[in-house]
């Protein structure tokens, strides 16, 4: 699976392929008839819920683009350009 899925839901979540009907289904019957596996799951997604945040998601986008701009500044440097 090629998506942000996995590190996003960590342990607090079932991940199904959604390609295939039979995997979703899958899924959804483990946790529409498992009480216990629901409230565990519960658990850990708000355990892990604990680590993201809008300061972190800001400061980790700031960075981004302040590299972004560090390395055009670079480029227009060696072409001359201001």
């Amino acid at each position: 699976m090629s998506s942000a899925f996995p590190e996003v839901v960590g342990q607090g979540g079932v991940l199904v392929d959604p390609l295939s009907v039979d995997s979703i289904a899958e899924g959804l019957t483990k946790l529409v008839t498992n009480e216990e596996l629901r409230r565990e799951l519960g658990a850990h997604a708000l355990q892990h819920s604990r680590g993201f945040s809008w300061e972190r998601a800001g400061l980790a986008t700031l960075k981004i683009l302040e590299n972004a701009h560090a390395t055009k500044k670079m480029e227009l440097a060696r072409c001359g350009a201001r």
